[in-house]
């Protein structure tokens, strides 16, 4: 069985620090092959296709069709998510998408109704619930320790 084909679509900081790393290391692995790297700004495209030994597109539909992944990892701006996913999926990829998924209620539903309607899977990005600081955050608050929340803010 060969290896899972994987593209990364964007090619900013989240890309680059967190996907791209992770599909390398795995790739180098045999786990996976990285085949494509998507921006559209044409230096990141350069950069991300010279720092991780992948080639890079800035057209998603170019890449699909050249590469034929069967998972993308879409890191891009939230606008952009559902045309995107929706795009992939309907090309026969699973998608793994970074938060917020999209931009509201209806454009996450063509999106889970894309996934469906190809039989694949769309996966969102949500790592940070669990980890043990955010299950302990979670805990207070559902505790009444850190009274009642209005709001949350995080960076780091």
């Amino acid at each position: 069985m060969s290896p899972t084909k994987v593209a990364v679509i964007g090619c900013g900081q989240i890309a680059t620090s967190q996907h791209l790393p992770a599909y390398r290391e795995a790739a180098d692995a045999g786990v996976c092959s990285l085949v494509g790297v998507c921006d559209l700004v044409p230096e990141r495209v350069s950069q991300a296709g010279k720092q991780f030994a992948v080639a890079g597109f800035q057209d998603a539909e170019e890449m699909l069709a050249k590469t034929k992944p069967d998972v993308v990892s879409i890191a891009t701006l939230p606008s952009s998510h559902r045309n995107l996913a929706v795009m992939c999926l309907e090309a026969g990829c699973h998608v793994l998408c970074e938060k917020p998924v999209a931009m509201d209620a209806g454009e996450a539903r063509d999106m889970v109704h894309a996934a469906e309607a190809n039989n694949r899977l769309l996966s969102i990005c949500f790592e940070y619930r669990t980890w043990d600081e955010s299950r302990y955050l979670r805990d207070r608050i559902a505790d009444g320790v850190l009274g009642r929340v209005h709001a949350v803010r995080t960076w780091g």
